[in-house]
């Protein structure tokens, strides 16, 4: 309830700087579609996390359980893990999609359209930060560094130091 408090000053302060009838509509609607956001971000939260904490005890309870629910066999217990950790991930938001080929393919297109954006046909060209502070080589390797080591990471590869 907290935003709600939040979108109600919001709503006093720009009612008082704008009295034209369109204005104070608008601040109106836009106001009441932030309060009902608000209302339904605080429902599914909830609802979350009385979900997620059932699918953990879900896993728990199979896992004190697991020869019972498995009749010994490790494939069967195998399984039913596995569907309860899939579960578990789909309430959580973790994305498979982030270790996919696509996601891998646009980071690697990322970092080439970076290396590639370094060099123009200028030979005085200085490459710049968009707050116009120079790019050194050390800020290109250190980007670099940083996307190679999140494609190996999404790669389920280790990289040395």
């Amino acid at each position: 309830m907290k935003n709600m408090t939040k979108i109600d000053e919001i709503r006093k302060d720009l009612l008082s700087k704008y009295s034209d009838a369109e204005s104070q509509k608008a601040i109106t609607k836009a106001c009441g579609t932030l309060e009902d956001y608000a209302f339904v971000e605080n429902k599914v939260s909830e609802s979350t996390l009385v979900t997620v904490q059932d699918k953990i005890q879900a896993i728990q309870d199979t896992l004190l359980n697991a020869y019972e629910l498995s009749g010994g066999d490790m494939d069967t217990l195998t399984d039913i893990i596995s569907d309860e950790v899939y579960q578990l991930t789909a309430l959580l938001g973790v994305n498979e999609e982030e270790n996919s080929v696509g996601s891998i393919k646009e980071q690697l297109n990322d970092l080439r359209a970076y290396h590639d954006s370094m060099f123009t046909g200028d030979p005085n060209y200085i490459p710049r930060f968009t707050s116009g502070e120079p790019i050194r080589p050390q800020d290109m390797a250190d980007y670099s560094i940083n996307m190679l080591d999140n494609i190996a990471e999404a790669l389920g590869i280790e990289l040395e130091d």
